[in-house]
């Protein structure tokens, strides 16, 4: 009896949980890859994006090591 009373509490707590926004989305992964197009060192995230749009990928960043990363969600 008190499994099922302690079951039936803690999906409710769910559900009211979930009604207010409680419960976090999981968002899918990102799928990465240097760009083949970008040449030297990569200060901005425009320059970056330009040259992934030319390979098919909508987002273009710039990481630490002054690198263009193409990204995309998986």
């Amino acid at each position: 009896m008190e499994k099922k009373f302690f079951g039936v509490l803690l999906l409710l707590l769910f559900l009211f949980a979930s009604e207010m926004n409680m419960v976090a989305e999981v968002e899918g992964a990102t799928c990465r890859k240097p760009s083949k197009f970008f040449s030297g060192a990569c200060f901005s995230d425009l320059n970056c994006q330009k040259a992934c749009n030319r390979e098919s990928w909508p987002t273009g960043k710039c990481l630490v090591g002054f690198k263009c990363e193409c990204q995309r969600p998986c």
